[in-house]
């Protein structure tokens, strides 16, 4: 749990003690582990959403499967159904 505060803090740009301070101002009646792990918890799900939406728009799209005919493939064709 440790780790991933200190982790998260240095994401932001803050400090552990900072990250925690700012957590503790956040928490309203929760218990202050309660909101620590509740945080953790946001934190890690909101970044897995948004890598997921990334790679989604990395993908390459495919193209729909575009059919042609023309006159000589409408005969080649007739020529098998006899």
């Amino acid at each position: 749990m440790w780790e991933a505060l200190i982790d998260i803090a240095e994401r932001r740009g803050l400090t552990p003690q900072g990250l925690i301070n700012e957590i503790h101002l956040q928490r309203g009646p929760l218990t202050f582990s309660a909101a620590i792990r509740l945080y953790l918890v946001d934190f890690y799900h909101n970044a897995l959403v948004q890598a997921e939406r990334h790679a989604a728009q990395l993908q390459p799209r495919r193209p729909s499967p575009q059919i042609t005919v023309n006159n000589d493939t409408i005969l080649s064709m007739s020529g098998l159904l006899d």
